[in-house]
């Protein structure tokens, strides 16, 4: 049993991340820009990715830091971000991984170029983060990775079953990395949005004819999340008030999962 019980430690500490450092992929926009001000927000310093420059320049000037315009999902952009993090910073602390998109190919269609496309864009960035930075991390004693999953992990598919496959893969390797890298310090962890207000899935659910009513019936909470509700979730995990917490998938779906699949909001008691 542990005896250091930090029994008189100010749990508002525990969210400072004053004097770390944080590679973002994908933070150009969405999500990424809001996991970039996240980590901001709560004193870390950060390298804004993406692999268009001037998205990638304007999220870094609003945050005064570096920033690298990059193809990401392959691996000469993973060992340049890295090197060019630890240029700026002299130390990395840990990175997010947000880089992913979902394409509406159903299996009679997907072909062997479609699917591997889709784990390309969704998984293969993930594993060369992990094998080009979890040994760095691992050898400083502490860091953290935290990658983007999506809440299509635990579902199957006949719109984007690629898709779901490689966020399914996805927070398999998350728990792998943490396995491995947690004897010297290192957590890794997904988050696992369900539906996000962006602008790319507004314009998906606009092209689609997707009611409101339609978007929002399968939460619990009758809402949408918004970019800044997962960047919460990712400062938390990247913050000591995470400490414990290595190898899961954190849910940020507005209770979609939780709710009851055969009478979903049903208030009839004789359908029980």
């Amino acid at each position: 049993m542990n005896g250091d019980t930090r029994s008189g430690e100010d749990v508002s500490s525990l969210f400072d991340l004053e004097g770390k450092h944080f590679i973002v992929l994908g933070a150009g926009q969405g999500i990424g820009a809001a996991c970039a001000r996240g980590l901001r927000s709560l004193g870390a310093a950060v390298m804004s990715v993406d692999r268009e420059a001037g998205p990638a320049e304007s999220i870094a000037g609003e945050l005064g830091g570096p920033w690298l315009a990059v193809d990401a999902t392959s691996e000469a952009g993973i060992v340049e971000a890295i090197a060019a993090a630890k240029d700026a910073f002299g130390r990395i602390d840990g990175a997010v991984d947000v880089i992913g998109r979902g394409s509406r190919v159903a299996i009679e269609d997907l072909d062997p170029a479609a699917w591997q496309a889709e784990f390309d864009v969704n998984l293969g960035h993930a594993y060369l983060l992990g094998r080009h930075l979890g040994p760095i991390l691992a050898e400083q004693g502490d860091g953290v990775l935290i990658f983007i999953s999506s809440v299509v992990s635990e579902y199957g598919t006949h719109v984007t079953p690629a898709y779901h496959a490689a966020k399914a893969a996805l927070v398999s390797w998350v728990r792998s990395l943490a396995v491995t890298y947690g004897p010297s310090g290192v957590r890794a962890n997904a988050v696992s949005p369900g539906g996000v207000l962006t602008e790319r899935m507004k314009g998906h659910w606009e092209a689609s004819g997707a009611s409101p009513a339609e978007v929002l019936k399968p939460t619990a909470l009758k809402r949408l999340a918004e970019p800044v509700d997962v960047a919460a979730a990712v400062a938390f995990l990247a913050s000591p008030a995470a400490r414990m917490i290595t190898g899961q998938a954190l849910v940020v779906d507005a209770g979609t999962t939780v709710r009851d699949p055969f009478y979903g909001d049903s208030q009839d008691e004789t359908l029980v």
